[in-house]
Order: C-alpha cells, then sequence, then structure tokens
C-alpha cells in the first residue's frame, strides 16, 4: 500500500510538471544564465569604479592641483621644487599672473643661496622678468614688487622713475581692493619720495598713462 501510494504521488507531480511546461534542466539553464549576467554586471561595475578611480584630472584641475601644490612648497621654503611646478603655468600668460609673481618671487629666493655670484644674479634676473610680467597683466601686487625692483635695481637696470610708474599704476589699480595690498608700504612710499623729483614724477606719470596691461 505505501510503495503504491508513493508512486501514485509520483506520477501525478510528474503530470503536474508536464502540463505547466516545466524542465527540470531547463531551470538549470536559466540559473547558470541568471548567474552569469549577475556576474558580468558587477565586473562592468567594477570596471566602471575602477576607470573613474584611475582616469587622469581634466587639465584645469590639474593646474589648479599643481598651483595648489607648488603654493604649499614655497610657503615650507622649498623654492626649488616649487619652481617646476609655477613655470609651466606662468607660461600660459596673463591669466596666470598670480603663477608668475610666485615664481618671481620664488627665483628671488633661490638667488640667497646660490652657489655663486653669476648664479645668484641669473635668478634674480629671472625672478625680476616673472614679477615684470605679473605687473604688466595689472596684478596690484606684482606692481607693488615691480616698484621696489626698478627701485633698488634687482634684476633689472634700477630706474627710479619707472619705479615711480609702477607706484602709480598700483594705486590707480582698480583690482588693488579685491586682490591687495590694501595698504601701500609705508617704506616704498617714503623712499620713492625721498628719492624722486617733482619732474621724475612727472616722467613717471607720463609713462604711466602711456601704459597698457598686457593681452
Amino acid at each position: 500500500m505505501q510503495s503504491g501510494g508513493i508512486a501514485r504521488r509520483a506520477d501525478f507531480v510528474g503530470n503536474v510538471r508536464a502540463k505547466l511546461g516545466f524542465r527540470p534542466y531547463q531551470l538549470q539553464i536559466r540559473s547558470a544564465l541568471l548567474a552569469a549576467l549577475l556576474l558580468l554586471s558587477a565586473c562592468e561595475s567594477i570596471d566602471s569604479l575602477m576607470g573613474r578611480h584611475h582616469r587622469p584630472p581634466d587639465p584645469v584641475t590639474a593646474r589648479a592641483n599643481n598651483y595648489d601644490l607648488a603654493l604649499k612648497l614655497k610657503g615650507e621654503g622649498d623654492c626649488a621644487k616649487a619652481i617646476p611646478l609655477f613655470q609651466p603655468l606662468a607660461k600660459l600668460g596673463k591669466d596666470y599672473a598670480a603663477a608668475q609673481l610666485q615664481l618671481g618671487e620664488c627665483y628671488l629666493d633661490v638667488a640667497r643661496s646660490a652657489a655663486t655670484s653669476e648664479q645668484a644674479e641669473q635668478s634674480r634676473v629671472q625672478g625680476a622678468s616673472w614679477i615684470l610680467k605679473a605687473a604688466n597683466s595689472q596684478l596690484s601686487t606684482a606692481q607693488e614688487q615691480a616698484a621696489k625692483l626698478t627701485l633698488d635695481g634687482i634684476g633689472v637696470a634700477a630706474d627710479p622713475i619707472e619705479a615711480g610708474k609702477w607706484f602709480l599704476l598700483l594705486q590707480r589699480n582698480p583690482l588693488r581692493p579685491l586682490v591687495g595690498p590694501a595698504v601701500i608700504d609705508p617704506e616704498l612710499q617714503l623712499r620713492l619720495q625721498q628719492r624722486l623729483t617733482e619732474a621724475d614724477w612727472q616722467q613717471a606719470r607720463t609713462r604711466a598713462d602711456q601704459w597698457q596691461a598686457s593681452e
């Protein structure tokens, strides 16, 4: 009786499966396909994440990162390492006047520890050149530095009238309230007043009136 009942139940289950179209091997194939699709999806997600992780930053972000790193090195007193980072940015032109000023200041800094007087002078010339580029791009902080350089003849020929020109341009610069310096170096003002005659100031005003910012 018991074996007969088991046989009947087996026949019943078999009939139900046949009516429903159920095939054991079809379930196995479907399960295998589903597992493969899930695995493929997971692999694509991992590849996508890895791609985003290793994708290099866009040029603007890369330049900003380099500038921040260069500023950090300069702040730590390591201008020798900062210069190679500032230089490509400074070469991009007037839109990177801040990098030009920072580069110029770094060259003046390394000049102090140069091995020879010739190397020191070469660094001062490079430093003054970059600072003047930034000043000609209307960066007010660079214009103050330019006045000091031309007054003292650091990296350029001493020219008090040219220094007066940069001082006047600094005073007139509409960006100075935003960029600085908020207060022009009082010592610079005093030294210029002592060095320049009224005729010198007139020439300095003429040069300032004729000056045009870099384009």
